[in-house]
């Protein structure tokens, strides 16, 4: 599968139009387009006049190796992450939520730092 970053459409399209969009920027037919999944849809409001719909779509192509030689210098269009969970790591694959955490625990404790009281 393939995933599709920053596919931009108007505030009120229609719902084939998505399906379109995807063909028109992967520049494939639309025969070739299997299906599609909608991962985030989020609103892109910095013009007030354009207020525009940006999806990330995870899609599946036929040839899809042929697609993604073709926008291998693209990072919009790469393959989907890996999301499955993993039960010796304890979290998802794709995610660094262990990491972060393992990151904060190393950190030291700003309190130890204070000063020492002497409570006799």
């Amino acid at each position: 599968m393939l995933r599709i970053n920053e596919l931009k459409l108007p505030l009120d399209h229609a719902a084939e139009d998505l399906p379109m969009a995807i063909c028109a920027r992967l520049k494939i037919d639309a025969a070739d387009l299997t299906r599609f999944q909608i991962f985030r849809r989020g609103n892109d409001a910095r013009k007030k006049h354009a207020i525009l719909l940006t999806y990330v779509v995870d899609c599946m192509v036929a040839n899809e190796a042929a697609v993604l030689a073709r926008f291998a210098d693209d990072q919009n269009v790469k393959p989907t992450p890996d999301t499955s969970y993993n039960a010796r790591l304890g979290r998802r694959t794709a995610g660094g939520y262990r990491r972060r955490a393992l990151w904060f625990a190393r950190r030291p404790d700003p309190r130890a730092d204070g000063p020492q009281t002497d409570h006799h």
